[in-house]
């Protein structure tokens, strides 16, 4: 894989034998009971995988098979959808596949879902099927620069320059300073041997992620074909191995599934005890959203939005979590404290410290 598939924030994938060997298709009950068309998932031996991996595949998975026979359409699309984030973060691509393309099928509308199965097919080595996914997802959300970007790199990979760098450009026209599609620019100036152009970009992106020590590199190759050898020898000692890099909320969400809900409840209790309660807010959702039935989640959303004087928002929460747990004595304490504040009259609750 080359560098360009890391660039957008994704980590390098390896796709082990193991993860190719350990599936069998099996029909799910929604896929039996709304369409035909669906594709079986092939879903993995659960005790041939590492016991962390277990526990999260597990959790999806037991969430997916309690939800998916009462859902249909988008709903049931979301759901294939986020079963193949999951299946994706962990690197099971077969079954990332088929669940991406159900979701694909069920709302072919929606830009995520082919975005997703492109990043499958770019992982995987199919380039022209990873390009087509980018473009159709493009078709549906056209104003999405991470999605342009990513286009740009694989049509780069594939040696179609031209539609490489327009699509690099229209990331730019979309969202200005973008570090990736800049030097995206320069390898393709390199490319043509237009090394003072090569130069100019390198050093922009550079300008703008200094840390990108890779952009060395590429930068001393331009010098050198230019015949500016102490140049050359000055940026190779300056290479690294840290390319450029971006940010796309879709493929970020998707890395939060490798990560498990655990982790992001913690990261939302640091925030929240040094008082940034909204990023509190931010991260405890991202934990609901990898694990929807996540109590600690529900609890620490309803408690921040307490302290955040959104009452409202917190009973909104709780209802959610008393549904789930109808007889856990803490959300009926927390409910009490709800009832009991007024607007200015409680500062703060104390966050629910189990995972």
């Amino acid at each position: 894989m080359s560098e360009s598939r890391y660039s957008c924030g994704l980590l390098p994938t390896r796709i082990l034998p193991l993860f190719l060997c350990v599936c069998w298709p099996v029909l799910l009950p929604a896929q039996i009971e709304t369409d035909p068309a669906l594709l079986p998932i092939p879903e993995p031996d659960l005790e041939l995988l590492q016991p962390a991996t277990q526990v999260k595949l597990s959790r999806a998975q037991d969430y997916f098979h309690h939800t998916a026979p009462s859902l249909d359409g988008r709903l049931l699309a979301e759901a294939y959808g986020k079963l193949g984030m999951v299946y994706q973060a962990l690197q099971l691509q077969a079954a990332a596949k088929a669940a991406y393309s159900n979701a694909i099928i069920l709302d072919p509308d929606a830009p995520q879902w082919p975005f997703y199965l492109a990043i499958h097919h770019e992982e995987v080595g199919e380039l022209a099927a990873a390009a087509k996914l980018y473009s159709e997802s493009l078709t549906i959300a056209p104003q999405m620069a991470g999605t342009w970007l990513r286009f740009a790199e694989v049509l780069l990979e594939t040696g179609d320059l031209l539609n490489s760098e327009n699509a690099f450009r229209r990331t730019l026209s979309l969202e200005r300073g973008q570090v990736v599609a800049i030097a995206g620019l320069g390898t393709i100036a390199l490319r043509r041997e237009q090394y003072r152009n090569a130069i100019n970009a390198f050093e922009a992106a550079l300008r703008i992620q200094p840390e990108a020590t890779q952009l060395h590199y590429r930068l001393a190759m331009a010098y050198r074909n230019l015949g500016n050898r102490d140049q050359a020898i000055e940026h190779l000692s300056k290479s690294g191995k840290r390319i450029p890099s971006s940010f796309h909320p879709w493929i970020e969400l998707m890395k939060a599934r490798e990560k498990g809900s655990a982790f992001y409840l913690r990261v939302g209790r640091k925030a929240a005890s040094g008082g940034d309660y909204r990023r509190a807010m931010a991260v405890y959702s991202l934990a609901l959203e990898i694990d929807p039935e996540n109590l600690a989640a529900l609890y620490n959303l309803a408690a921040t939005s307490l302290v955040m004087g959104n009452r409202d928002r917190a009973n909104g929460y709780l209802e959610r979590a008393l549904e789930l747990a109808p007889n856990d004595q803490r959300f009926h304490d927390l409910r009490v404290r709800i009832q009991q504040t007024r607007d200015g009259g409680q500062k703060s609750v104390e966050d629910e410290t189990t995972d």
